[in-house]
């Protein structure tokens, strides 16, 4: 019997947007890379959560997009949806909104004018703020009894300071607060031709294209692009552990942060690779020692969370109370490890097709490369960050690993915080 041959993986460059201007100079990205006559249809429109005045006005902003329009109801949206075979998505990110419609291409024309009127006109009816404020209401007492929600809501705040829009107290008081005319006010003050990028991506044709332009191509720029206001915190860093006493809680939640470089930084990309090594996937080396040995946990994680003016490297768990100082211990263990011993060749190569295939994802379909170019736009990526990833990915090696951890993975400059049954720790 012949045998199989085993090659490695190789990522691919990722397939560049065709870029067109609409007549009013609004930029339109267009994928145009699929089989089948579906289509999505996003537009990201700078202004986000850092931009709020007040705790989910952002989210508050982008969740009632379908909620009423000054031409359509929130019944005529939602009945238009199914009836086309559409389905409409809006979601507040950190510096960007982002509107969002996938259609069969034949009914294409035919949603257009009420996916513009969600991103022009909505009027945020008093009736569904209230319907909406009693739901996010009715979620947030269901997550104040969740260690996991109280050690992320206070990781926020101590690393982004409770000034900040990203680490505003969320409570029942601040959801009443909202009022139509706070989202009504932040919505006319971002919402502009010059303000937004959209993206057409799918089995795309010239009548499409030429569709878009006609609906969102005449409005005029009324000024220059505005920027969604600074991301990083508003406090000094501090070194320093939390603890969030929990007394009928079951299990901890744990959360660190530790302030890293910029995703400009020619370390980003290796230092991503290495966080990748430590709990990125389910082979890292927490999950390796934390669950598959230890048993203190089913899960652990790492990720490195790049914004446009700041980063930060976390690290999360949930487990039994009386692990909790223990699972603390293991993981500055674990940095140590990454400090003092190179990692070797074949761990390396398994972290190398793990990141590849991620990367390979990304190009799969062009819905995933349409929202790989969205989120260029909002976090202001480098144009050459993917092609530098597959780069990156081909060239490190164990010492440069090594390298990022003794330069960046520091358990000294660590935030901790812990929630739940202090007695039990």
């Amino acid at each position: 019997m012949k045998s199989i041959e085993v090659k490695n993986v190789v990522a691919t460059d990722l397939v560049e947007p065709e870029r067109i201007r609409l007549d009013n100079g609004t930029q339109l990205l267009v994928i145009n890379a699929a089989d089948q006559d579906v289509s999505k249809l996003e537009i990201v429109t700078e202004g986000g959560i850092c931009d709020q005045t007040k705790a989910s006005l952002a989210t508050f902003v982008a969740t009632m997009a379908n909620e009423g329009t000054a031409r359509y109801s929130a019944d005529d949206i939602a009945l238009a949806g199914d009836y086309y075979g559409a389905w409409f998505v809006s979601e507040a990110l950190t510096h960007a909104s982002s509107l969002s419609v996938f259609s069969l291409n034949r009914n294409f024309d035919k949603i257009l004018d009420y996916f513009e009127s969600m991103w022009s006109c909505p009027t945020f009816p008093d009736d569904r703020l209230e319907n909406l404020k009693k739901r996010a209401c009715a979620r947030l007492k269901v997550n104040v009894e969740k260690v996991n929600y109280l050690a992320l809501v206070a990781l926020q705040s101590e690393y982004y300071g409770s000034n900040h829009p990203l680490g505003f107290n969320v409570d029942e008081q601040a959801i009443s607060d909202i009022s139509t005319g706070d989202l009504q006010a932040f919505h006319d003050r971002w919402t502009k031709p010059q303000n937004s990028t959209i993206l057409l991506s799918g089995k795309v044709s010239d009548k499409m294209i030429d569709s878009v332009n006609a609906v969102f191509g005449k409005a005029p720029h009324t000024g220059e692009r505005c920027l969604s206001a600074d991301d990083a915190p508003r406090k000094d860093f501090e070194p320093k552990t939390v603890v969030i006493d929990k007394p009928e809680a079951v299990q901890s939640a744990i959360k660190i942060g530790i302030p890293t470089i910029l995703r400009t930084h020619p370390d980003y990309i290796p230092l991503r690779i290495l966080i990748r090594a430590f709990g990125g996937y389910f082979g890292s080396r927490l999950m390796q020692n934390i669950r598959e040995d230890k048993g203190y946990t089913y899960g652990i994680s790492s990720y490195l969370s790049g914004m446009r003016n700041n980063s930060l490297i976390n690290i999360s768990c949930q487990c039994d109370n009386r692990y909790t100082y223990r699972v603390v211990d293991e993981i500055r263990a674990e940095i140590k490890r990454m400090q003092t011993e190179p990692i070797p060749e074949e761990e390396l190569n398994r972290v190398k097709l793990h990141v590849t295939g991620e990367l390979l994802k990304t190009t799969d379909t062009p819905f995933s490369i349409a929202e790989y170019y969205s989120l260029m736009i909002s976090n202001a990526m480098p144009h050459d960050y993917f092609r530098n990833q597959i780069d990156c990915v081909a060239s490190i090696t164990p010492e440069k690993i090594q390298e990022m951890a003794i330069k960046y993975l520091s358990a000294d400059l660590a935030l901790t915080v812990i929630a739940g049954n202090r007695a039990k720790f």
